[in-house]
């Protein structure tokens, strides 16, 4: 339907305009502008206003929410779960297997040479589990990282499960707040297409010369409803 396009040359003078428009009993209407330099009943009327009020919105931002909680608390689970550290030495001052394919590892490049059958690479194929007579360096070091992977032992390999679990309910999680997301997007671009449609009234703010970002997207805003209200034209 047709539409009232208003404006005034002050901001004062549209909070007055909007005031009266609401005492006349008028609720379809919307305001366009700066927040900041709006009063409060422009502001009432803005589309980020009428939409914080539309209740199909308002549920799947609340849904949209506990997601957003739930994925911060799945990340928490998943921080608190690091792989703890092992040391490099038993109690009693030796170095411990781990800690031994650690140090071994920064001594071989991993080229494609024939590993050589020193005690050190011996004793690493052994701790590995690695049972091939000869093998290259690249095979070895790739090997002996597969094995620094695994879990130390049964502590380790509980803290390790329930670290997967965690990143499973994570990635779960991040995907139900995505889907979530496109789904208020979606919600709010049909509600507001729905409050400009009903809307009688428009009142636009009175552009500002200022050059910041902010002030020219409102004036451009403001251009384009104009354009959209009048039929294209520019005024």
């Amino acid at each position: 339907g047709a539409k009232v396009l208003a404006c005034t040359s002050t901001n004062k003078a549209i909070d007055s305009l909007v005031s009266k428009f609401e005492a006349a009993g008028v609720e379809e209407m919307l305001t366009v502008g700066s927040a900041e330099r709006m009063g409060e009943a422009s502001r009432r009327y803005l589309m980020s206003a009428r939409l914080s009020r539309d209740t199909t919105v308002n549920k799947a931002e609340d849904a949209l929410a506990a997601a957003t909680n739930r994925r911060e608390c799945c990340e928490e689970d998943v921080d608190a779960l690091k792989k703890p550290k092992k040391p490099k030495k038993e109690k009693g001052g030796q170095e411990n297997n781990r800690g031994f394919v650690e140090r071994q590892l920064g001594k071989i490049k991993a080229d494609k040479k024939e590993a050589k059958k020193t005690p050190g690479v011996v004793r690493l194929k052994g701790i590995i589990g690695f049972t091939a007579e000869s093998c290259t360096n690249a095979e070895l070091v790739a090997a002996a990282q597969i094995y620094l992977t695994m879990p130390a032992d049964e502590d380790d390999a509980a803290t390790y499960e329930a670290r997967a679990a965690a990143k499973k309910l994570l990635k779960e999680a991040a995907k139900a707040e995505e889907e979530l997301q496109v789904k208020v997007d979606k919600l709010k671009a049909k509600a507001a297409q729905r409050i400009f449609r009903r809307a009688r009234i428009v009142v636009l703010q009175p552009q500002r010369t200022c050059e910041c970002k902010r002030c020219q997207r409102a004036n451009t805003e403001g251009d384009l409803l104009r354009g959209e209200l009048l039929g294209g034209e520019r005024h």
